[in-house]
């Protein structure tokens, strides 16, 4: 039993050592994902489409 929480207390200080901040994991996101980039842009114009296909109908989406 007591080597089972030593063992169990090795891990979680390995863990610990190791864990990231969360400014880290956001930065890697932002970066991994090019969301930095975004905010040079002054607008942004996103469209979709989206069908129904019961209804046999599409339909244009456009947002900005």
């Amino acid at each position: 039993m007591k080597k089972l929480i030593l063992i169990f207390a090795a891990v979680m200080v390995a863990t610990l050592i190791n864990a990231q901040s969360l400014e880290e994991i956001v930065k890697k996101y932002t970066v991994a994902n090019k969301l930095d980039q975004v905010s040079k842009f002054k607008t942004i114009k996103i469209s979709a489409k989206m069908s129904m296909p019961a209804m046999g109908m599409e339909m244009p989406w456009r947002c900005g």
